[in-house]
């Protein structure tokens, strides 16, 4: 297996589901650690195609990791989501998106963990000023801390961003 042409391979999935060529990939390889993260995303539709600067549109995106079990406690880590910008009516920098995740946890004893744990979360960005936003977002966390005796958690979440 070649980081390389999985890589390609996520890449390609990405740009043949839609008609847009403008994307964001990364793949790095740490030797030390044996680990390995791929990252895509692509532009699914823009609202102005022809406005460089427009932001409003929606995008997908994957990520996969992969660690040595014996160096980290995640051994393969999978998550898929996507984003959207100006949505809304009058709200062109509000920003709203879905992510699922899902991470292979270490079983090996004495790591504390028995199950693999899977996250779905929802947020959405009201651009309040240009400086000021809000975020709240939920998430339902399955599996919580590795751990198969734990109830499933719901979490709510608020961020406030400031830019000076």
């Amino acid at each position: 297996s070649h980081p390389k042409h999985l890589f390609y391979e996520v890449f390609h999935g990405l740009r043949s589901l839609t008609a847009y060529d403008h994307s964001a990939a990364l793949l790095m390889y740490d030797p030390e650690r044996d680990a390995l993260e791929v990252v895509a995303e692509q532009i699914a539709w823009k609202e102005n195609v022809t406005a460089r600067d427009d932001q409003q549109g929606i995008s997908l995106f994957v990520q996969y990791g992969s660690a040595d079990s014996e160096a980290s406690a995640f051994g393969h880590h999978w998550a898929c989501g996507c984003s959207a910008v100006g949505l809304l009516n009058g709200r062109d920098d509000d920003a709203t998106g879905l992510r699922v995740s899902w991470v292979e946890l270490s079983k090996d004893a004495g790591s504390g963990f028995d199950a693999n744990e899977t996250n779905i979360e929802f947020f959405y960005k009201a651009q309040v000023t240009p400086a000021v936003s809000l975020k709240p977002g939920l998430q339902w966390i399955h599996h919580p801390g590795g751990l198969r005796a734990a109830d499933d958690a719901m979490v709510g979440t608020l961020r406030a961003s400031v830019e000076f």
